[in-house]
């Protein structure tokens, strides 16, 4: 019962630093300071990695000819932290660090990596650092996931306008 009583007090105390720093707007959206700095421009969040490799010459757009705020793909980009973090127990739910190590939390949207892993499994290929027991936490820390503060067309750009996955 203290561990309940302990993460209440965590998410109050949360959201009273967030009504003080934004006293303006009791939300999260883009107008609030303390958000917008860093979550709210991330990948995560924005999906601007998907659009700038859809619109890309000879992207997918020049394919489908669909401009990429008419597709339906690009609204499964995370706007919480529920996706990757809440794990339901029975009828109560709970923030995790540990569901971020797991690699289904990152497959469950990232299909492509997931059907890289799945192909080079059956080919006797795998990915070195899947191979080792590596998980994508282990080498996209939280500025990667959670953003920086600063707005990056996609993570495939050199630092410090993409992700920052070291060795380390």
């Amino acid at each position: 019962m203290k561990r309940i009583g302990k993460q209440v007090m965590v998410v109050k105390s949360a959201l009273v630093l967030l009504l003080v720093m934004c006293p303006e707007s009791n939300s999260t959206g883009p107008e609030c300071p303390c958000l917008s700095s860093f979550y709210n421009q991330s990948l995560h969040f924005t999906g601007n990695g998907m659009r700038y490799w859809y619109e890309e010459p000879n992207g997918f757009m020049s394919i489908t000819n669909i401009p990429y705020n008419n597709l339906g793909c690009k609204t499964c980009h995370v706007k919480s932290c529920d996706r990757c973090h809440a794990v339901q127990d029975g009828s109560a739910m709970h923030f995790s660090q540990k569901k971020t190590k797991d690699m289904n939390t990152c497959l469950q949207c990232h299909t492509r990596a997931k059907l890289t892993f799945k192909y080079g499994k059956a080919a006797d290929n795998l990915d070195v650092h899947i191979a080792s027991g590596f998980v994508c936490a282990d080498c996209h820390y939280q500025g990667d996931v959670h953003g920086d503060g600063r707005s990056k067309p996609s993570m495939r750009h050199p630092s410090p306008n993409g992700v920052s996955a070291t060795c380390q």
